[in-house]
């Protein structure tokens, strides 16, 4: 199996004062070509190769009274693996959270998997003809509720800034 990829991203690149974003890309091109004795029986020979991509993004917006929220989510397209075509996945998450006595006590809710998108198949094929095939649902749709409470000495900030300008002079 011969693989090439390539990717790209940003990570909490500030948009406005109160709103950040990260973004992750990648796009690989796999192929695969069996050896005569794996696919004996079958008509054809077992060649499968091709293009998959994959996306993460996420945004967060920082609100008046210590509120925060945003909505996060990923995709994945079909793809070849081995003798196996995997069809796309995705999800959307989305959360929500509040911060009390100076940055000390959070309280967040988190949506997951909002629309129910992490359902794919899985098949192989003998030329135009599927030999095999796996439907799959994975049940990752819910609510949480967390409460946290930081000891110690609280230096709350409202972000992480990661790749400030004036840090780019460590380099």
């Amino acid at each position: 199996m011969d693989v090439a990829s390539v990717s790209a991203g940003i990570s909490e690149q500030p948009i406005t004062k109160w709103w950040n974003f990260t973004a992750n890309l990648s796009y690989s091109y796999t192929s695969f070509k069996a050896y005569p004795g794996l696919y004996t029986g079958m008509v054809n020979e077992l060649n499968n190769k091709g293009g998959h991509f994959f996306g993460y993004a996420s945004t967060t917006f920082y609100l008046p009274l210590n509120f925060k929220t945003g909505i996060s989510g990923w995709y994945s397209s079909g793809q070849s693996v081995g003798f196996y075509k995997i069809g796309s996945l995705w999800t959307l998450d989305y959360f929500l959270s509040k911060s009390f006595l100076d940055g000390k006590l959070s309280v967040d809710l988190a949506v997951s998997d909002i629309f129910g998108g992490r359902q794919t198949e899985t098949n192989i094929f003998d030329g135009d003809v599927k030999t095999y095939s796996i439907d799959q649902k994975s049940t990752s749709t819910g609510i949480r509720l967390g409460v946290s409470w930081r000891f110690g000495k609280n230096t709350s900030s409202m972000r992480n800034n990661i790749g400030k300008l004036d840090e780019s002079s460590r380099m």
